[in-house]
């Protein structure tokens, strides 16, 4: 079932300012098949919308005609009491989660750029502890801001779409990033992938932030502006989404109700 996190948020439908962004929980009555060995068939897709990006606007120390920026979402893990998870929490891993799509230092607004050493890596995700996350992302900043935490990448089958680098910039559209989730565990490691549960009365909750379109070249090391990260106020409680979906799974080695995580 498909959650709006970010829906129509003032800075989910402006331009540089962040992403109107949902996720879809699925999942399958068997196993997955393939050879991946870390999921049941259970998945989570991101899907987030570009606006037209500026090469002039930007909320760090250079604009995106001086420097590699970055525009994104970032997802936050709240209990079941609508609290932020604490740190010592052993069920949980991942703090956050966020969606960054890359720009390159370009006068030609929204040029896209790839990670180094690859042709289609033109969007992310990482999963982060809650000190690479630090209070509503006032540690995600400077050069380190797009590759903080743990990359989700193809040890869970993550694909993007379109699977090619757009070219040359960014559109106006709709943007997905798909992974397989780990199979459930009672504990999770602080640096581990965390599976969310979309299960009937013991719901993982989240609140989304528009990570506004700033520079990843700055020497900075303290959170640029107060704009940077708005956090999400109209979906659910005051932004606090409750995941719904993917509540089908079969029964057994991958049964997903039972040993669903409930905080």
């Amino acid at each position: 079932m498909t959650n709006a996190l970010l829906s129509t948020e003032t800075c989910a439908v402006t331009a540089q300012k962040g992403l109107v962004t949902s996720w879809t929980l699925a999942g399958s009555a068997t196993a997955y098949a393939g050879t991946l060995t870390t999921t049941d068939g259970y998945s989570l897709t991101a899907s987030l919308t570009m606006k037209l990006p500026s090469s002039t606007a930007t909320g760090g120390l250079k604009t995106c005609e001086e420097a590699a920026c970055v525009i994104g979402t970032c997802v936050e893990t709240y209990d079941s009491a609508g609290v932020v998870v604490a740190s010592t929490v052993t069920d949980d891993g991942n703090l956050a989660v966020c969606h960054w799509f890359l720009i390159a230092a370009s006068a030609n607004a929204g040029t896209v750029t790839t990670v180094s050493g690859t042709t289609a890596d033109y969007s992310v995700a990482y999963h982060m502890t809650a000190t690479q996350w630090g209070t509503a992302g006032n540690a995600l900043v400077g050069s380190g801001l797009a590759t903080r935490g743990t990359v989700i990448g193809t040890t869970y089958g993550f694909t993007r779409t379109p699977a090619t680098a757009p070219t040359p910039t960014y559109t106006a559209q709709a943007y997905t990033q798909f992974w397989y989730q780990p199979t459930y565990a009672s504990t999770y490691a602080s640096t581990a992938l965390r599976r969310y549960n979309g299960g009937s009365g013991d719901a993982d909750r989240v609140k989304a932030y528009c990570m506004m379109q700033q520079d990843i070249d700055s020497a900075s090391t303290t959170f640029q502006t107060a704009t940077a990260a708005v956090a999400a106020t109209v979906g659910g409680t005051s932004g606090v989404v409750t995941l719904t979906g993917a509540q089908a799974l079969a029964t057994g080695a991958i049964a997903f109700g039972v040993a669903a995580l409930a905080f």
